[in-house]
């Protein structure tokens, strides 16, 4: 069943694995900061989640967070190696 039956399939965008995984890792982001959750702590879980390598790799997901907490002092982002736990994936 088609949810827009005006809209032609072939009017439609395209959509790519990536742009399934990017929304996935930002609205993750989203809801904690929403819910007030430790983001340092959940940053690990995205990792493991991701299948990243590094967390430098998931902090590329960082940027759609709000311009304030980017910006804040009180966030060393360089530090999360050392200050997040690695993450077993089940």
């Amino acid at each position: 069943m088609r949810a827009n039956l005006h809209i032609k399939i072939d009017d439609l965008p395209s959509v790519r694995v990536y742009d399934l995984r990017h929304r996935f890792a930002s609205a993750a982001l989203v809801r904690w900061l929403n819910n007030g959750a430790e983001l340092g702590t959940k940053l690990a879980y995205l990792q493991a989640y991701m299948g990243h390598a590094s967390l430098n790799e998931t902090l590329y997901y960082v940027h759609i967070l709000p311009e304030n907490l980017v910006q804040s002092s009180g966030i060393n982002w360089g530090d999360f190696d050392d200050i997040v736990p690695d993450v077993v994936e089940w």
